[in-house]
């Protein structure tokens, strides 16, 4: 799938999840940021991947086919977790204040669903959104990835691998 298109879906369920927070409890910052932060800005754990393989050297290319996994074997994405959804959901039932129920509701529906979008198109089982199960794995990308066949939308135009786009980028500079 197209990372554009891809980061639209989650942008249109946070909406909507917003959306359905709001009604429910009227409080409309506590329910479109959060669901906006748990929908779509989750995915800013990527920047942390990718810092920790390749550093300061910003290259949009290399964010877009995930070449940092690849290069490392590791899959931290530590936002990416239902731990966090679980945590969520028992702090809503905790708080009575109209307000915190909103928010932690948001956050919750809001990763919960970008969750299901990501596992519906990188055809990842549910377990593999666990920091836990991850964290036992070592985060190793061989583990989280070894039930599934690289989803070819991810790879590049002419059938490389990540590894080989990101070599041939490195080369084209030099």
């Amino acid at each position: 799938m197209n990372l554009l298109f891809h980061e639209t879906f989650h942008l249109l369920f946070s909406l909507l999840t917003g959306f359905i927070v709001w009604k429910i409890w009227s409080k409309i910052w506590a329910s479109f940021l959060p669901a906006l932060m748990g929908g779509l800005f989750i995915d800013l754990d990527h920047l942390l991947d990718y810092y920790l393989v390749l550093g300061f050297n910003f290259k949009i290319e290399n964010i877009l086919n995930g070449v940092y996994f690849s290069e490392s074997g590791k899959a931290y994405v530590l936002f990416h977790g239902w731990e966090y959804v679980l945590t969520f959901i028992t702090l809503v039932f905790m708080f009575k204040n109209k307000t915190a129920k909103s928010l932690f509701l948001a956050l919750a529906l809001g990763i919960t669903l970008h969750l299901f979008i990501d596992m519906a198109s990188y055809n990842v089982p549910m377990q593999k959104y666990s920091v836990f199960f991850r964290a036992g794995q070592g985060f190793s990308t061989k583990e989280i990835t070894e039930e599934r066949k690289i989803n070819t939308s991810r790879t590049g135009s002419h059938g490389k691998n990540k590894k080989e786009e990101f070599q041939q980028v490195q080369g084209s500079e030099e």
